[in-house]
């Protein structure tokens, strides 16, 4: 049996107007490796919180940080195009990793003349980073008021009940195990993805670590995601800077 679940939404975390993140000039987000969402082109710089959660990651450069709801949904905040090479500069967080914080509240604080100059742009992203738990998400259009427009409207997916049991990934390549953590790409290293493995391969032929369905193939074809009848998605990068 499903239990129904209610739709909840997420307000605007900057006033600016809505770009569909296909429109995004980075491949990362436009072919939504990192997930689905939208983007802003802000006209404010303030970051707000865009719902009520936990503060589960915040990016050591000050840009980016992860907020997970009460119902389980991961939302990267990312502050424009190429920010991490700023290495913190423009940048004030307002909250800590492990934080609660609330819709609406301040999170981070940043300065538009140096981000926007030394940046390739101050586009920012709003992505639910683990979709597999997402039925439905309705984007809003137009301009957006920071704390008060309603930018996405997500219908969680429902699971019967008794599901949940382990799944399975074997290795796609030979080589060297190595953590995520020792990964030396932020984007991998500080889990902005989500969490997994490195492995530093001895063999040239990728292959599928589980059954399921292609769902996203990069045009630069160094990266692909498989999602599992279950839902999951696993997201499969060769190398760093490949694209």
């Amino acid at each position: 049996m499903h239990a129904r679940v209610a739709q909840f939404t997420l307000i605007a975390p900057l006033s600016g107007l809505i770009v569909p993140i296909e429109n995004v000039p980075d491949p990362v987000f436009a072919q939504k490796m990192v997930g689905d969402g939208i983007s802003i082109d802000p006209t404010s710089n303030e970051l707000l919180a865009p719902l009520s959660g936990t503060i589960i990651q915040l990016h050591a450069a000050g840009h980016a940080l992860t907020i997970r709801s009460e119902e389980g949904i991961e939302i990267l905040l990312h502050i424009g195009i190429d920010t991490v090479v700023l290495k913190g500069e423009g940048f004030s967080p307002q909250v800590n990793e492990g934080d609660k914080v609330t819709a609406g509240q301040l999170l981070i604080r940043f300065d538009p003349d140096v981000v926007g100059r030394k940046a390739r742009s101050l586009l920012t992203q709003i992505v639910i980073t683990n979709g597999e738990r997402i039925a439905r998400m309705n984007y809003a259009s137009g301009y957006a008021e920071a704390g008060k427009s309603t930018l996405l409207t997500l219908e969680p997916a429902t699971q019967p009940a008794g599901t949940g049991s382990m799944v399975e990934i074997f290795a796609p390549l030979s080589g060297v195990l190595f953590p995520l953590e020792n990964v030396p790409d932020p984007v991998f290293a500080q889990k902005m993805v989500g969490d997994g493995v490195s492995l530093d391969p001895t063999s040239s032929e990728l292959l599928a670590p589980v059954a399921g369905t292609v769902t996203n193939l990069h045009s630069a074809q160094h990266a692909l995601t498989i999602t599992t009848p279950d839902g999951l998605e696993i997201l499969i990068h060769i190398g760093i800077d490949t694209v």
